[in-house]
Order: C-alpha cells, then sequence, then structure tokens
C-alpha cells in the first residue's frame, strides 16, 4: 500500500538532505480531540472554541494556538514518550491540498511495508507500528480519551507500561468522524529507553525527563520516497523550480504535476477520487 504525506517543499528537502525523519509529540498536532488524552481535563469544543484544561476557551480550528498546549498538564508521566507522523491513503484530494496551505506545497508518497521496516531498523529498540485510524462520532472521541485518561489517570510504574504501550495506539488512532475522507495512517513510534517511571508506592520520584517536541529517526529517504507531486495550479516555472531543489537535495525518483483539476469535478470531493 501507498501512503501520501501532504505539506511544505522545505519539509521534504530537509529530510532528504539530512536522511532524517521526525515524529511529533501529538501535543504539537493542530485538531485538540487528538491530544486530549494527554491531559487530565477534558478537552471542550464549542463552534469555533475549544476550552482547555485551565478552562479557558479559545480559537479552534483550522490551527489551535499554542497557548491550549502550553498549559496542558500530563495525564500521567508516560504522555511524554509518544509520537507520531500522519499519513493518508488518498493520492488526490482537493481539502488535502488546501490544507497543506502553503505556494511550494507537494505531495510525496512511500510504500506503507518499506517506510515500517526503516523506521523499525532506525529506531532499535524503541516500537514502532503503522496503524490506521478509526473514525468515530465526536461523543464516542471523547469518551475514549476520558477512558484512557481514567485508566492510566495517576503516575504509572515500568510493571504496567507494557500494556500501556499497546492502549495508548486507541486514542491515538481516533479522530472524528468528519475526517473520514482523509482515511489516516499514523506511524506511531514509543520511546522505550527513556523510561524512568518508579514501580511503586516507596520508590523514589522520577527524574525530570525534558518534553521533546519531536522524534528524530535517521534512515534513507532517498531510497523510500517514491514520487513527489506539486499542487495542482502549478505553473511550469514552479516544477522548474521545484524540480531544481529537489535534484539539488540527491532526489532522483519522479516529479510529477497533481492530475485533480483533469479529473470529474465529483471525484475531487467524494472519499476515493476517481481515476481521470
Amino acid at each position: 500500500m501507498l501512503l501520501y504525506r501532504f505539506e511544505r517543499l522545505d519539509f521534504l528537502t530537509s529530510m532528504l538532505r539530512s536522511g532524517c525523519v521526525s515524529l511529533s509529540h501529538p501535543s504539537k498536532w493542530a485538531d485538540p480531540y487528538e491530544f486530549a488524552f494527554l491531559t487530565a481535563g477534558r478537552v471542550v469544543v464549542r463552534g469555533a472554541l475549544v476550552q482547555g484544561p485551565d478552562g479557558r476557551y479559545r480559537g479552534n480550528l483550522p490551527r489551535r494556538p499554542d497557548s491550549v498546549v502550553a498549559n496542558m498538564t500530563m495525564s500521567n508521566p508516560l504522555g511524554r514518550f509518544v509520537f507520531a507522523q500522519c499519513f493518508t491513503e488518498v493520492s488526490e484530494s482537493e481539502r488535502l491540498w488546501l490544507w497543506a496551505k502553503s505556494d511550494d506545497r507537494i505531495r510525496w508518497c512511500v510504500d506503507a511495508d518499506e517506510y515500517l521496516a526503516a523506521a523499525r531498523q532506525a529506531a532499535g529498540k524503541h516500537t514502532v507500528t503503522i496503524e490506521g485510524v478509526n473514525y468515530l462520532p465526536v461523543n464516542a472521541v471523547d469518551g475514549v480519551h476520558q477512558e484512557f485518561v481514567q485508566k492510566y489517570g495517576g503516575g504509572v510504574g515500568m510493571k504496567v507500561f507494557e500494556q500501556w504501550s499497546h492502549d495508548v495506539k486507541v486514542p491515538l488512532r481516533t479522530k472524528r468522524n468528519e475526517f473520514e475522507d482523509e482515511h489516516e495512517h499514523r506511524v506511531i513510534l514509543i520511546d522505550t529507553m527513556w523510561m524512568r517511571v518508579p514501580d511503586g508506592p516507596g520508590s523514589p520520584p522520577p527524574p525530570l525527563i525534558p518534553q521533546k517536541d519531536r522524534f528524530p529517526l535517521v534512515f534513507p529517504m532517498q531510497n523510500l520516497v517514491r514520487e513527489v507531486c506539486l499542487h495542482p495550479n502549478a505553473s511550469q516555472k514552479e516544477i522548474d523550480e521545484v524540480t531544481s531543489q529537489l535534484r539539488a537535495a540527491g532526489y532522483r525518483g519522479s516529479i510529477t504535476k497533481s492530475s485533480l483539476y483533469k479529473a470529474p469535478v465529483l471525484s475531487r470531493f467524494v472519499d476515493r477520487p476517481i481515476d481521470p
């Protein structure tokens, strides 16, 4: 299966040059429903407003303010040990192209099995999986996060880490059904080497471990990227400039332009776009 990622050109060229892929901590994601399991309090949405753990309402999508996350309290010490990277199995979608929000937006794709194998090799003893997202009504999404918070709301020790590392994938792969057309898949990494959690009552408190925003993995992106595609409105000048930058970064694969607007109009909006 091919997986696609829509983002800015400079993100990809940086990965190609460095051979380093960074997975993000969920607190850096845009949708507050996706990181609610990290907090001890509910994340409530009213219209265009989001209520953070501090009880204050702020602007919601398309991008949540950093202040929503700034005052978050981790529901347990393990919250800092999980990272992910988001992909989609949809190659063409008007909403996904618009979501990229950049004049130099591109789409790149990888084979899921090849990418997972490279990520696991780079991760060493850390746990890496690719999980398909489950789409549920908003109340059910909230319930998934609340159940997880209730189960792991206090400090937990090494003895339950294995179960936690399994259970945390449930909220990580749960999303509101209004985004179902994205058909998202997530590369999930559990940072098992940073574990410093006491095993039970009377154990000394864990040392303060700085929260990492990203987890870098070093593997040969140049050998994994199958294709790079420019946005559907790209001019020939843009195509030439992007091609030049990608070749300079060491990419030797296919470079194309999206055919979205050559497809039947309805295919731009349905879940599985119709081939032109």
